[in-house]
């Protein structure tokens, strides 16, 4: 490349470094080691949550309901045909010049075609509408894209003219995922952090989380997660709310309460709402929960159910069920932690302004009121918003 700038046999010798990137979005990660991956659901569930522990390198420090952002890697083989298809060398480098409209990786820099098709761009995610009109462009018959992949799109038009510089114009790029951290730095060490990935239908990044073995390399960093720690006043009553792997902060939360308790802190009632599907099939972290509530670090357990016999419960109802409870915790000056789904979060929010509304004997307006003043002024009810 220097020749063909300069004057032939003059120009100077270059050797050209790519820019190796670990994600899209220009984050700071370090490289990490997963240990002790194991399985949290029963054989027989239909759900699948992995535990993973993640060796931090000197320095990362974390507290208890920080995130772990986790950067995925695309599939080797994926990688190797997609590369093909484009008819571009893995090892090969490349630029994109400014001129080209393109988000997913820096122009003007020298990158390598492995490290960008590995880590930078969304092949196993749903095609954007950009990449469905460049194949239509390109005389792709694309009427249905539904359930699809990019490179299940690919594979189905493999007439289709493709370069790399094309590719990269319309493909989204691979974003990392964040995960609430289940451990206390207190109790499991500052240099290690534990989180519980659910399997999720074409998640890429829970997909490649699952595929991780005791030992592999991973790019990952922490993640503040502002007004989502465990209060200061820790004689406070705590109310911990939360469904599926939501409960994954509320693990992290009670071994450090246990650690308070140990030290001879003073700490108040604690309550925990966890929704679950079935006791026998996906109740993670059930001996542990257990072990919480038999050594008093929790005083009250409730369960709600979505998946056995009799009606389906949920968290929400759990909390109206148990409104008298909610209200005295409330009232004592405590603090609220949720984390779920998004429609969950919702559903959890009715269910307490229900419970102010009907406990405190207020019109709802009112109890909307004592909630937002709840979160935003005296942030006593914090939601996960990662969860």
């Amino acid at each position: 490349m220097a020749m063909s700038l300069r004057a032939g046999d003059l120009a100077p010798r270059v050797l050209l470094a790519p820019e190796i990137l670990t994600n899209a979005v220009g984050l700071e990660t370090f490289e990490v080691r997963a240990r002790a991956c194991r399985e949290l659901q029963a054989d027989k569930s239909p759900k699948r949550t992995r535990h993973v522990e993640i060796n931090l390198p000197p320095g990362a420090r974390y507290r208890a309901g920080d995130h772990i952002g986790v950067c995925p890697r695309n599939d080797e083989d994926a990688v190797e045909r997609l590369a093909r298809r484009l008819g571009a060398a893995l090892d090969g480098l490349f630029m994109v010049p400014h001129t080209l409209n393109v988000h997913v990786v820096p122009r003007g820099v020298v990158l390598q075609v492995r490290n960008v098709l590995t880590n930078l761009v969304d092949i196993a995610g749903p095609p954007s509408r950009a990449f469905v009109e460049l194949l239509t462009e390109k005389g792709a018959d694309v009427r249905d894209v539904t359930g699809r992949d990019v490179m299940q799109l690919l594979d189905e038009f493999p007439d289709c003219p493709l370069n790399l510089f094309e590719f990269l114009q319309a493909v989204q790029p691979l974003r990392p995922r964040y995960y609430s951290t289940s451990s206390s730095p207190r109790v499991h060490g500052t240099d290690v952090a534990h989180v519980a990935v659910g399997q999720i239908e074409r998640g890429m990044c829970s997909g490649y989380v699952h595929s991780l073995r005791d030992g592999d390399r991973m790019n990952a960093f922490v993640d503040r997660a502002e007004g989502f720690h465990l209060q200061k006043d820790v004689e406070k009553p705590m109310i911990f709310v939360s469904a599926g792997t939501g409960f994954a902060p509320m693990r992290a939360f009670l071994w450090e309460r246990q650690a308070l308790i140990a030290e001879g802190v003073q700490v108040g009632e604690a309550a925990l709402f966890n929704g679950i599907r079935s006791r026998s099939l996906d109740f993670i972290y059930r001996d542990e929960i257990e072990q919480f509530v038999a050594g008093g670090v929790l005083d009250h357990l409730h369960l709600a159910c979505s998946r056995e016999d009799g009606p389906r419960a949920y968290v929400q109802d759990r909390l109206r069920e148990r409104g008298e409870l909610v209200w005295r915790l409330l009232q004592a000056g405590g603090y609220v932690y949720v984390c779920g789904s998004l429609p969950m979060r919702d559903g959890v929010r009715e269910a307490f302004i229900d419970i102010v509304a009907d406990h405190g004997a207020m019109p709802v307006e009112h109890a909307e009121a004592y909630l937002h003043e709840l979160e935003l002024t005296e942030n006593r009810y914090r939601p996960d918003l990662w969860g």
